[in-house]
């Protein structure tokens, strides 16, 4: 269900370049610098770092696909990588993999991010592969043919995971009338996408001011820049407003009390999703987000413990957590036994009640804190970790913020102001509630 876990420019008028912002909080500095013409780019140097890290973020996605043509961006985001005006896709794979880099992919919500990572010796080789499969793709009408074939194959391969059909019940349910609500229709999906209307959604996004690159490895920023610029010049003018943030999505609307669905599926494990949709999550209250998920279903926290290990109902518990400017949902989803579903209903409803009364004791803010830290800390190891981290932040209006930077938002936290959070987000919408067995 999307990202249940702790999760998108180009020069040729003579406007004038914004100044580079040098943010420095106890590790290396990050470029935040707006190109002429919007582009934005970011780089973070790291000295004596052996690979590279790039993400290429070109906001408008699936929350612009027209309702007429759901599924635009999964198929714009795929032919990015059947090749361009001057190498096939065979050549855009064999160029990138033998340089020992990889090259992906991905249409989300809000943009289509484009990432790749390697051994620092191939980043200039992969970088011109990457801005030149965004700058000028083929969008050959038969690779069209073959690309809607292949999602419908997808989405018919979906409907033999019995998930699919809980997600498929859910998403109607938390996002009514919204475009975060909406699912494949199997009978019509994709059938009125023409090359014309492609060509035309790569014209109107692939701009300079739509897009953020974010690079981070020991790589002189200036050599960036000029990498990266070379290709903007041979993008259109952006009509529209500079690089920016993603434009706000309309807030779903709130639940006035509990709705159900269930989702009728033949599956030897019965699953439950308790969640709530929101207006979006705070910048500010962002890191107490972080540490409210955790403490209700971290591995060996609130509810891991009640239904998990205390009353051995379910094999795994996560966490749903969408975070969109103005839009979400967060929730539970777990699997139990059928004749448990209500029973852990009730468990889950309970402890969202009680975390939204009763600030979390100090050491579970602690073990949170330590948790979330480590994770962290893996994840700045890798410069794509950082590019990754840099691209979805600048595409939802977010600070780039170092290690150190994030580490001090958590200590920030205090008790009081996860349980306001969660009190917060109970009184906006009451739980939605979907099974499946």
């Amino acid at each position: 269900m999307g990202a249940l876990r702790l999760l998108g420019s180009l020069l040729l008028a003579a406007a004038c370049c914004h100044a580079p912002r040098d943010a420095v909080a106890g590790d290396e500095p990050i470029l935040d610098e707006t190109l002429p013409g919007g582009a934005a780019l970011i780089v973070q140097r790291m000295p004596a770092a052996p690979t590279f890290g790039i993400a290429l973020v070109v906001r408008g996605g699936r929350a612009e696909d027209p309702q007429t043509q759901y599924g635009l961006t999964e198929v714009l985001s795929r032919m990015l990588l059947r090749g361009s005006s001057t190498r096939t896709a065979d050549a855009q794979a064999l160029e990138v993999e033998s340089a020992g880099a990889s090259l992906s992919v991905t249409g989300g919500v809000l943009g289509v991010m484009l990432r790749a990572s390697g051994p620092l010796q191939a980043f200039d080789r992969t970088l011109d592969v990457l801005l030149d499969a965004t700058a000028h793709p083929r969008l050959d009408p038969a690779d069209l043919a073959g690309e809607i074939e292949l999602a419908r194959q997808r989405l018919r391969a979906s409907f033999d995971i019995p998930s699919t059909w809980r997600e498929r019940a859910a998403l109607p349910l938390l996002f009514a009338g919204h475009s975060l609500g909406r699912v494949a229709d199997p009978d019509h999906y994709l059938e009125s996408i023409d090359i014309a209307a492609v060509r035309a959604a790569h014209t109107a996004r692939c701009t300079a001011g739509r897009m953020s690159l974010a690079v981070a490895g020991d790589l002189e920023p200036g050599h960036v820049r000029r990498t990266f610029q070379r290709w903007l010049a041979s993008l259109p003018i952006d009509p529209g407003p500079a690089a920016g943030p993603a434009a706000a999505l309309p807030h779903p609307r709130p639940l006035a009390s509990p709705a159900h669905a269930r989702a009728k599926r033949r599956t030897t494990q019965p699953e439950l999703l308790v969640a709530l949709p929101t207006p979006g999550i705070d910048q500010a209250d962002e890191p107490a987000m972080d540490l409210l998920i955790h403490i209700l279903t971290g591995p060996e926290e609130r509810l891991a413990l009640e239904i998990r290990q205390a009353r051995g109902w379910a094999y795994w518990l996560v966490s749903m957590d969408w975070r969109y400017p103005g839009a979400g949902a967060f929730g539970v989803l777990t699997a139990v036994p059928r004749k448990r579903l209500g029973d852990a209903t009730g468990i889950i409803v309970r402890e969202l009640e009680r975390i939204a009364a009763e600030p979390p004791g100090a050491e579970e803010v602690d073990r949170a804190r330590r948790y979330l830290l480590a994770e962290l800390a893996r994840a700045w190891q890798r410069p794509s970790g950082r590019a990754e981290a840099f691209a979805a932040a600048a595409i939802r209006g977010r600070p780039l913020l170092s290690y150190d930077a994030r580490a001090e938002r958590y200590a920030n936290v205090t008790s009081g102001e996860i349980r306001d959070l969660a009190a917060k987000l109970m009184a906006w919408s009451r739980p939605a509630i979907v099974t499946l067995y």
